[in-house]
């Protein structure tokens, strides 16, 4: 890490975000930016990318890694290690976003063999009231505070073997695959709530259905008071984890944060945070930001439904920017996250290069047929020549084509293809067969040898060049 910006300061500890690296190399006679392979070069480009496009947020005197209950409950242990040995193994990597089946939207869904979801993701809010003699101090330590408290949630992808796989079509096939290894977890409490159809209409209110039935949980588990630590903890996933998800996590924020200033005296027993319209203001800043900043991370732009978030309401103006944004998210999730996906893998240790790269020239080298290759440049020849009003059929062929086999268009990971996800022919259900060809569509399409080969698990599973690691520890 060559470069830094501050963010801000929590406990008196500044906090960073890394902004500038550089990558050294272990052979002082091999250049980094001069790589005498190819593959080489495709890799630095990935860890590059990952470095430049990433949010990693660190702090010197504080852990990041690790909720305020958590540090408090371990004050012993961590005055007799190292910093670095307390850190949460999960989050070492960034601040609170697990390391374990990272990626992109469309490429990690789901769960592991080992419990790992995809887009895991811890959030704590912090509620830290100064002391009135403190009040002019710029950095205050964490003894200096009269009362600091924290309400922790968690999301992650729905915990079942599933996936759903690009075609091009704006919406990919589902795949859910029916495996022995699906958990079993009796004292989970877990509760449905259709949020199309209770806030349709831009109805965003009716939020309140799902919060008024969570309150009693949310008093049994508790939140952290003074003399008060949380035991539970609320889980939120939708669909994507993402938009809706976010909506749930700050309207179930806002109940505990009014209890929490309720109960400190703070506020009168029948007010609200929105009774204070600077306070709420920020309050709603806060988590609106934090939704951004997930949803770029794996969806590839900033969340949905973001306006009701920001303004306490759900405007047609939203609904337009949510548009946009959806339309965005469709470009990057077919055209440009098997890249992403491959950083990803790269970064967190999931794949393991080996010593060789002249057997991984697959990585820089497009192995599907010529015919397939040079329908996009047909396509966009037509589209052209249709909109200078030349007479030619109004519906393209190569279009057509590039629609009837979309999975060969999509830009998928190539450091741990998802080949046995894309043919998976198991029990479960799957909502369509589409972009595998004419014949295809209506049946178990033959797999594209330049996806990948099936793989085997035998010990550590061996793609290509790379192996798949089981954990990184």
């Amino acid at each position: 890490m060559t470069g830094r910006e501050l963010k801000g300061s929590l406990m008196g500890h500044d906090v960073y975000c890394a902004s500038n690296f550089d990558i050294l190399p272990l052979n002082p006679n091999v250049s980094v930016h001069s790589p005498q392979h190819p593959v080489e070069a495709h890799l630095l480009a990935l860890v590059s990318s990952h470095l430049r496009e990433g949010n990693f947020l660190f702090a010197y005197g504080w852990d990041l890694t690790r909720r305020l209950q958590a540090q408090w409950k371990s004050q012993q242990q961590a005055a007799h290690k190292a910093f670095w040995e307390m850190a949460d193994d999960r989050f070492f990597w960034n601040s609170r976003r697990s390391r374990f089946r990272a990626g992109t939207r469309y490429f990690r869904r789901g769960i592991d063999n080992e419990a790992n979801v995809a887009n895991f993701n811890e959030t704590e809010q912090l509620l830290l009231v100064e002391n009135p003699d403190n009040l002019e101090t710029k950095h205050i330590s964490s003894d200096q505070y009269a009362h600091e408290l924290s309400f922790v949630q968690i999301r992650g992808s729905v915990p079942v073997f599933w996936a759903e796989v690009n075609t091009l079509r704006y919406k990919p096939d589902l795949q859910v695959m029916d495996l022995q290894e699906t958990l079993n977890m009796p004292d989970v409490r877990y509760e449905y709530f259709d949020f199309h159809t209770e806030c349709k209409n831009m109805r965003w209110d009716r939020i309140s259905i799902l919060t008024d039935i969570l309150k009693d949980d949310l008093e049994k588990e508790g939140h952290p008071q003074p003399v008060k630590l949380q035991q539970g903890v609320v889980r939120t996933n939708c669909m994507d984890n993402l938009d809706r998800t976010n909506v749930v996590q700050s309207a179930l924020a806002k109940l505990v944060l009014n209890k929490q200033l309720v109960e400190l005296g703070i506020l009168p027993p029948d007010a609200s945070i929105d009774d204070y319209e600077a306070f709420s203001k920020d309050f709603r800043q806060i988590w609106a930001d934090h939704a951004d900043a997930i949803a770029l991370a794996y969806g590839g732009s900033g969340a949905l439904k973001s306006d009701f978030t920001r303004t306490n309401k759900r405007t047609r103006k939203g609904v337009l920017e949510d548009g946009a944004k959806s339309t965005l998210r469709y470009l990057k999730n077919n055209y440009f996250d098997g890249a992403r996906q491959d950083a990803f893998d790269l970064m967190t240790g999931t794949w393991k290069p080996r010593k060789n790269p002249q057997s991984a020239m697959f990585l820089v080298t497009d192995a599907r047929p010529l015919i397939t290759r040079s329908v996009p440049a047909i396509a966009l020849f037509s589209l052209f020549m249709i909109c200078a009003g030349l007479t030619l059929p109004r519906t393209s062929a190569a279009l057509l084509f590039m629609f009837v086999n979309g999975i060969d268009y999509v830009s998928w990971p190539r450091l741990i293809p998802l080949t046995d996800i894309i043919y998976y022919n198991g029990p479960g259900f799957r909502s369509g067969n589409h972009g595998k060809g004419l014949k295809d569509n209506f049946g178990l399409a033959k797999r594209a040898k330049w996806l990948g080969t099936k793989r085997t698990r035998s010990g550590a599973d061996h793609i290509e060049l790379g192996e798949i690691k089981k954990r990184v520890d």
